[in-house]
């Protein structure tokens, strides 16, 4: 499933309840602006594919964080 920095921040936004703004910053010198990975290429060389999609990893790991970092 494709997505951008944006839609990432903006689910993590939701998920965990915050009202903090995003917050965009002047790039940095070499930074990439776009990449791409390469899913099918791990099932092909690995066998292995994802069970969870983003939005459902990120239900599942932000409670977890919170027991951990707080």
């Amino acid at each position: 499933e494709m997505t951008s920095a944006l839609s990432m921040a903006e689910q993590i936004k939701k998920i965990s309840g915050s009202a903090s703004p995003v917050t965009f910053v002047p790039q940095r010198k070499n930074n990439t602006l776009h990449e791409d990975v390469d899913v099918f290429k791990a099932k092909r060389l690995l066998g292995w594919e994802a069970k969870t999609t983003f939005s459902e990893g990120l239900q599942k790991t932000l409670p977890w964080m919170k027991t951990v970092v707080y």
